[in-house]
């Protein structure tokens, strides 16, 4: 169970597959410190023309093991977690479930990848799901490193977090509190952007 393979049929396949763009919203560092998943937000697009063909949002239900605050469960103020807005959050067997067949023979993508990798890899193995994605996980933080090394090395960029990236291809900042769709429509226009600039 868990992320195993799920390869695509050959090259050609491979570049067909449609694109999921995820954002992962957690209440903490790390299931084995107490942190849960809270929210995923996933856009699927086009791996030819880049159009949005659908989306995902989900809020996952919140058991807080170790009875945390709100603002502790914010996740460094950075979610705006309340008890209110999770009150009708979908059960987390249901989610995964829901999330799986949405990203079904997709090709996965993230900005840090290696944090929805994680988290996902460690929700999936605990209720014994496997990943339905093709198992090439794509990094856009690599993307985008890649693509603007003159302007990091020129000083005209010197953060390479999502908000510093955006900014930088001249995308408004993204709404506050922070929310896993509204990350992952950003993620779409950031690649969008630098898949320009790289052509």
């Amino acid at each position: 169970m868990g992320m195993s393979p799920n390869r695509s049929n050959g090259t050609e396949g491979f570049f067909s597959l449609p694109m999921v763009f995820i954002d992962i919203e957690t209440t903490g560092d790390s299931l084995a410190e107490g942190g849960e998943i809270c929210e995923t937000g996933v856009v699927k697009i086009n791996p030819i023309d880049g159009s949005i063909i659908d989306e995902l949002n989900q809020k996952f239900f919140v058991s807080n093991p170790k009875q945390r605050s709100e603002e502790e469960l914010s996740y460094h103020r950075y979610t705006g977690f309340t008890f209110n807005e999770w009150r009708d959050a979908v059960p987390v067997q249901e989610a995964l479930t829901k999330l799986n067949t949405f990203c079904a023979g997709c090709s996965p993508w993230a900005y840090n990848v290696a944090f929805e990798f994680k988290w996902l890899s460690d929700y999936y193995q605990a209720h014994a799901l496997t990943w339905s994605g093709d198992y090439h996980w794509f990094d856009l933080m690599t993307m985008a490193r890649h693509v603007l090394l003159e302007d990091f090395r020129k000083g005209a960029i010197t953060k390479l977090s999502l908000s510093s990236v955006g900014k930088h291809l001249g995308l408004e900042e993204e709404p506050k509190p922070h929310r896993g769709i509204v990350g992952a429509r950003y993620e779409v226009e950031v690649y969008r952007r630098l898949l320009a600039m790289s052509k």
